[in-house]
């Protein structure tokens, strides 16, 4: 196996152009994309805004300011839970708030709340603020890495210095706390219209949930049934730092480049593999695609297999990118998407411009411009998706293409997915993907006004490519499961399955 350079470095930022056109056509672009955009932030918090609690009217005042902007904005909050169901939700949080909270209280309370809605783009952000202040002032952290299923806990990586919690061994419970209880409570956390992507989300972000949830960092009392065995022994274990945790991750396993985009190609089985963990950095995407594909061309590979099982998402503007190499027809990555139409919104995609050229009526001068701004506050308009082309022949691969999905495929990527399934672009292995086919989407990004937690909102709902409505995530063709102990004991069935196809 060829490993080749991961992805170009970055560049420094783009000098935005200040030519009309230029800007007419960003703006445009960014009515009917799929990137997730921000709004203008607002000052850091400082460390003492992290400590600060907030009383009973603050708060009140925050749950209102949350509950109008989901109503203002979502294009249809209430699809899996009904509204009584979370305005009874939202009354009990309120008559339930008897003394001052932090930040981390109110995250505790909301979080969960808004998680009822499930949709994997409405979210209480997690608490990046509290989590990065207590990474830098050293602040210890649970010391396993987990992965998480229906029917076990299992230990991947041991950090701490008890060697006895091997690798393989089956989690019981936490300060004796059972885990299925840790799990059924930080799964409320949240929001996913997926169980197993909920269950991959807490498994990637464990010791940070445990953390915002339970507040356990210094000791750590584990019990835990041995590999292959129902007896069940217990040990304390030591809090340990995050920077003491990427050491010893770095020491107990072959050190890989951190990187949301590498290529492999493995030339005796004319073979190449594209591991993509994030659709993002269009520019530097676009570099590595040219390279790889070259490459892939230049070995004459006749399979590539995509591996998207650890990508979140992003934008399917760079997704498409991807695509244009592997499609034999224009192709487009949904058939319709419905925007709610609110005044946010309009402010919002104003925020994307120059200062100076806020004041100007651009909308007005391209036609999504017109309808969105010509659409009362509180409608819905609807877009249909725009067919893209391949790249030109000699540039493209015709070989047999696989993609990998699973729980932790979301947004972009399961779009992507969707779109490779409904063109017959190739073959999909692996597990449903955590992204729904017909979902939610492109999020308004927000801060509650005394708290200033981050909460993300959907304003558009996007239909896939074929136009069917569907339930649920992507469906490979062939599902592959791979099980606590193939991760603790690094097997990967759903490549090895893929390797072996078209042979």
């Amino acid at each position: 196996m060829t490993m080749k350079k991961p992805w170009p470095k970055r560049r420094g930022p783009r000098v935005a152009s200040t030519a009309l056109l230029v800007v007419l056509a960003a703006f445009a672009a960014l009515a009917i994309s799929g990137v997730v955009t921000a709004p203008d932030r607002p000052e850091p918090l400082r460390p003492e805004d992290l400590s600060r609690s907030f009383s009973r009217q603050e708060i009140t005042q925050d749950i209102d300011f949350l509950v109008q902007t989901i109503q203002d904005v979502h294009i249809n909050p209430f699809t899996r839970t009904s509204e009584a169901e979370f305005r009874r939700a939202i009354e009990e949080l309120e008559a339930g708030i008897e003394e001052p909270l932090t930040r981390t209280g109110l995250y505790r309370k909301l979080a969960p709340t808004v998680a009822m809605l499930e949709d994997g783009h409405t979210t209480v952000s997690l608490l990046s603020e509290e989590i990065n202040d207590h990474a830098r002032n050293d602040g210890p952290w649970f010391p396993l890495s987990l992965s998480i299923s229906d029917s076990a806990t299992t230990v991947v990586d041991n950090y701490s210095s008890e060697p006895s919690i091997a690798p393989g061994s089956r989690l019981v419970s936490i300060n004796g706390l059972a885990i299925e209880e840790i799990v059924h409570n930080l799964t409320g956390y949240i929001s996913s219209g997926s169980y197993s992507h909920r269950l991959a989300t807490v498994e990637e972000s464990f010791l940070f949930y445990l953390w915002l949830a339970y507040e356990w960092e210094d000791r750590f009392d584990i019990a835990f049934a041995p590999a292959g065995t129902e007896e069940t022994l217990s040990h304390t274990v030591e809090g340990i730092t995050y920077s003491e945790i990427r050491q010893r991750r770095d020491e107990s396993a072959v050190q890989q480049d951190e990187q949301p985009f590498a290529f492999l190609s493995e030339p005796e089985t004319r073979t190449g593999i594209l591991e993509v963990e994030l659709f993002w950095f269009q520019q530097e995407f676009e570099s590595f695609l040219e390279e790889s594909f070259t490459e892939i061309q230049a070995q004459q590979l006749d399979r590539l297999i995509i591996d998207l099982r650890e990508n979140g998402g992003g934008s399917t503007n760079v997704s498409s990118e991807l695509l244009r190499y592997i499609a034999d027809e224009p192709f487009r990555n949904f058939a319709r998407y419905d925007l709610k139409i609110s005044r946010q919104i309009k402010e919002y995609y104003k925020q994307q411009l120059p200062d100076w050229l806020r004041l100007i009526p651009l909308q007005y001068l391209f036609p999504q411009g017109r309808k969105i701004w010509g659409a009362p506050d509180g409608t819905t308009v609807t877009f249909d998706g725009d067919f893209i082309e391949p790249v030109d022949a000699s540039r493209r691969f015709n070989g047999n293409v696989i993609v990998l999905v699973g729980p932790k495929t979301f947004s972009a990527a399961s779009d992507f997915a969707a779109t490779v399934k409904d063109f017959g672009f190739g073959t999909l292995v692996g597990e449903e993907t955590g992204g729904l086919a017909n979902s939610f989407g492109d999020t308004y990004t927000f801060r509650l006004p005394n708290s200033q937690i981050e909460v993300r909102v959907s304003y558009k709902y996007f239909v896939r490519p074929s136009g069917e409505i569907t339930k649920g995530g992507v469906m490979p063709d062939h599902p592959v499961l791979q099980t606590a102990s193939d991760v603790a004991h690094g097997r990967d069935p759903a490549m090895e399955f893929a390797r072996s196809l078209n042979k």
